[in-house]
């Protein structure tokens, strides 16, 4: 019978014995102490890396100024283009409308009149509060009403 080489058997658990564990010394660890010329390259590295990283950003800027913003200021350009046509249609279509009444109007058969002010119909507040100015109370004086009395405010159709 053969063992699988993924299988493998529990080994046996190391414990520390008491009496290692006093004689036990931390090593010092000594920093080594970089050479002058190589603590001046690692210098001119961190220079060099900040550098290359200022002109990735540079570069990016200058794309999106000279490529990015184009582009999309050109599709922004043509909507409106687009939105000035419709403009410009309604327009003429809206006047091309008003010229067919005016031209309906004074053809006699549609009935229609210029207005004369005794045909206007006048029509009277059903209340004494004045429907423009709700939040006025009822009571307040005017500073107008002293130098002239007003009249009734109608609306006329």
């Amino acid at each position: 019978m053969s063992v699988s080489p993924l299988i493998a058997k529990p080994q046996k658990k190391i414990t520390k014995s008491p009496r290692f564990e006093n004689n036990l010394k931390k090593l010092p660890v000594k920093k080594e102490q970089l050479s002058s010329k190589l603590q001046f390259l690692l210098f001119i590295q961190k220079g060099f890396s900040f550098i290359t990283f200022c002109l990735v950003a540079t570069t990016l800027g200058m794309y999106a100024w000279t490529v990015y913003f184009p582009k999309l200021w050109t599709s922004e350009y043509k909507k409106l283009e687009t939105l000035q046509r419709y403009e410009r249609h309604i327009v003429a279509t809206n006047e091309s409308l008003k010229n067919q009444l005016a031209q309906q109007a004074e053809k006699p058969e549609t009935g229609l009149s210029n207005p004369s002010p005794t045909q206007s119909i006048f029509l009277t507040p059903t209340s004494e509060d004045n429907p423009r100015h709700p939040n006025k109370p009822k009571n307040q004086i005017s500073s107008n009403s002293d130098a002239k009395p007003t009249t009734p405010i109608t609306n006329a159709y």
